[in-house]
């Protein structure tokens, strides 16, 4: 029995968007909990003030340039000789680093906005989920990160 390429592809992408789509919903329900308790009692963060916005800055730069690096790192690594579900594997893998540094980012400018009552912060926090949203994983996306030729077998466009 021969092994159909296209279901491999479409397993992998699949799980990878169950996940990307789970930590998405993760950041929007966050930041809108976020909005939703500042309203009812906001912290007092006055004793954070000085500290709070260069920390924030520093994470949430080094998250998302971490997180590219990272990912661009782990696809370099990924060796030409492995199966194309070992491929898909790993590039699985180096998605969920990305897709994790990125949410820290979201959750900590949450927190701080939480904290210090700017919505600075949540305007960060919304351009990261912005971001986020652009890095939607699809068959184009993944043949372009992998440089996998398109599959002959697949009559259907590359999404």
């Amino acid at each position: 029995m021969a092994i159909d390429l296209s279901d491999i592809v479409q397993r992998h992408l699949r799980i990878l968007q169950l996940l990307y789509g789970s930590l998405l919903a993760a950041q929007v329900l966050l930041a809108t909990l976020f909005v939703y308790l500042w309203t009812l009692n906001s912290l007092d963060g006055n004793e954070m003030r000085p500290f709070f916005p260069f920390a924030v800055l520093a994470i949430t730069v080094f998250n998302i340039v971490g997180g590219r690096k990272l990912f661009l790192s782990k696809l370099s690594a990924i060796p030409t000789t492995a199966t194309l579900d070992q491929r898909l594997s790993l590039y699985r893998q180096a998605s969920i680093f990305r897709y994790a540094l990125l949410e820290g980012a979201t959750l900590f400018n949450g927190i701080a906005f939480l904290v210090m009552g700017n919505f600075v912060f949540m305007v960060v926090a919304a351009g990261i989920i912005a971001y986020f949203v652009f890095l939607r994983p699809t068959k184009r996306t993944l043949f372009n990160d992998l440089q996998l030729e398109p599959l002959p077998f697949s009559a259907a466009p590359i999404e």
